[in-house]
């Protein structure tokens, strides 16, 4: 038997899009030990993954964190190292480890020395979903095409339902997440009001709570959101859960309503009914995948996608053009 370490993406919308290679991963290596490295903000995402044996969140931060993590991982002795991501610092511990399969992505000549098998992928990543765009490079790292890798919804653990029952109490029943922001990226933010008059709606018509999600920094906004629903049953969780809780959430919704941010591909790769307003990202490389995902994009813009974070033009074309009640009856559609 093998053991396999993977280092998972970074960022958290990476760490969700990895899921699918992850399934290709485990049905190649079915009786081997896959072990996962993960920073602390992504570790959550996978506590209690089936696909994996142990999970491992470790933190970068110099050599004197580097020499801790080698004392822990260096009785394992691992046979392979898969990388989704060129991080330096990760291939160099999996070097230092003396891993003797270091697979990922070509970036130069100093990844090729570090690494024992690359592709070269740089300008594919660039045309094609970022979840395919896993799944490519660990096909073509040797994993074999799975038929099943991106049917299989994101898993909720009991774990996280119960943090979930927990924070709704009287909300439990039926709720729409409204997820505010991002606040570091206000090109993809909508108008608090406008979506507020989506949330009025299903409230009036499915009696259906609102529940609105965010980041601490997303506060502001989820506060205006809230403050235009009075009279609807509202919950504002901005910066008040956890990793865990919020998986729970989106996984008992009825409909997530959101931008193109981690949240949002976590609540489509769940398979839950989710609407997603895009501005400035590209639906090519960060669309939806789920059949129960739609996508609303303001059409006949020659300026998107942009993919910046703040508009230089006077107005914010891209999100002012997105139409509440189209909005609206895609919600209604995707619940069926």
């Amino acid at each position: 038997m093998k053991k396999l370490l993977l280092f998972l993406p970074s960022q958290m919308r990476e760490a969700i899009l990895a899921f699918d290679a992850l399934q290709m991963i485990r049905q190649h290596h079915p009786d081997d030990q896959i072990h996962l490295v993960a920073g602390p903000k992504t570790a959550p995402l996978y506590m209690d993954s089936p696909y994996i044996d142990k999970l491992l969140p470790l933190r970068k931060g110099g050599k004197d964190v580097a020499r801790a993590q080698m004392a822990r991982l260096g009785g394992e002795k691992y046979h392979t190292a898969f990388f989704w991501q060129s991080d330096m610092e990760w291939i160099e511990l999996a070097r230092s480890l003396r891993i003797p399969e270091r697979l990922g992505m070509r970036l130069g000549w100093r990844y090729r020395s570090l690494l024992t098998r690359t592709v070269d992928m740089e300008e594919r990543q660039k045309q094609i979903h970022c979840s395919r765009f896993y799944c490519e490079l660990a096909h073509r790292l040797g994993i074999t095409r799975s038929e099943t890798a991106g049917t299989l919804p994101f898993p909720v653990s009991q774990r996280a339902q119960r943090a979930a029952q927990r924070v709704l109490g009287q909300h439990r029943q039926g709720y729409v997440i409204v997820h505010a922001g991002p606040a570091d990226q206000p090109n993809k933010c909508w108008r608090p009001d406008r979506l507020a008059d989506v949330a009025r709606g299903l409230w009036a018509n499915h009696k259906l709570s609102v529940v609105i999600t965010g980041t601490r920094a997303d506060a502001q906004q989820a506060a205006a959101i809230a403050s235009c629903l009075e009279g609807v049953d509202t919950l504002n969780l901005a910066g008040e859960v956890d990793v865990t809780t919020l998986m729970g959430l989106l996984g008992g919704a009825r409909v997530t309503l959101g931008p193109e941010t981690a949240p949002v591909h976590l609540a489509d790769a769940m398979g839950v009914p989710t609407v997603t307003y895009f501005g400035p990202s590209d639906p090519v490389q960060w669309g939806p995948r789920s059949e129960r995902t739609a996508l609303v994009q303001a059409e006949g813009l020659l300026c998107t996608p942009c993919m910046r974070s703040e508009c230089d033009k006077a107005g914010h074309y891209c999100m002012d053009l997105v139409d509440t009640d189209e909005v609206y009856w895609i919600c209604e559609k995707v619940m069926g």
